[in-house]
């Protein structure tokens, strides 16, 4: 994945991604983006299929996305996804409007657009980010309790750990085992205030309790229950943005 432009950093604003093929394009939305300083997270991928797996890995909230890219198609990668993000769709060529609508794109920029038409694009697109947490009532997770499934707030999770293909919610002094993956509770979770730290750790950023060095060997977090999460090198600037 090509590195994001220099100016834009991670916070606590949505997260977004940017897929097109050209390099021009898109460190133009970055710098819009970072530029706007209501946005959080912001990355970059170059085609559809390298796209896709960055969207399972680390599912955005909105999603800048152009339409013909090569290998993977904007609206075939949109098609693909188990469920899709806000989505503005940005293109050179009017045709593919309505089969952007047909996709629920939130909105649909005509390239060259100008820094007036992005905002209102980011606009509509925070909103409709908005309307579907208010509808969602907020992110929950549903956590095999017994015999019950009981549906968790998000703010009550503290973290979320992996191992193979199960995966351990710790939930206010309490630990839940249960079979799924972390790319699925990130799914879930998506809007809220966790945070990808790890390839193994999801952690709630509003229950970190202090932040240090792990013996020389890199960060660790300290969680509101007094568990420990290490945060990767990979993620290290994103966690280190989000906290200031």
């Amino acid at each position: 994945m090509p590195p994001a432009d220099p100016s834009a950093r991670a916070g606590r604003g949505p997260s977004v991604l940017i897929v097109d093929d050209e390099p021009l394009a898109r460190r133009f939305l970055s710098r819009l983006l970072a530029r706007d300083g209501g946005v959080g997270d912001i990355r970059q991928c170059a085609n559809g299929l390298e796209a896709r797996a960055e969207i399972m890995r680390a599912p955005p909230d909105i999603l800048f996305l152009d339409v013909e890219m090569p290998g993977l198609s904007g609206a075939d990668l949109l098609g693909s996804l188990p469920e899709a993000p806000v989505t503005i769709f940005t293109t050179a060529y009017s045709r593919h409007a309505i089969r952007a609508f047909e996709l629920a794109a939130c909105d649909y920029l005509l390239k060259p657009f100008d820094e007036a038409r992005f905002a209102t694009a980011l606009k509509r697109a925070k909103a409709a980010l908005e309307a579907a947490r208010r509808e969602r009532g907020g992110a929950r997770l549903a956590v095999r309790v017994g015999d019950r499934t009981v549906l968790y707030p998000a703010d009550q999770v503290i973290a979320v750990s992996s191992e193979d293909n199960y995966i351990h919610i710790h939930v206010d002094g309490r630990v839940f085992l249960q079979r799924s993956t972390l790319a699925a509770v990130e799914w879930a979770l998506r809007g809220s205030d966790f945070l990808r730290v790890h390839r193994r750790f999801l952690v709630n950023m509003a229950r970190v309790r202090a932040v240090s060095t792990n013996g020389g060997r890199g960060l660790q977090l300290t969680l509101c229950d007094g568990s420990m999460a290490p945060v990767s090198r990979r993620y290290r600037d994103r966690v280190l943005s989000a906290i200031a």
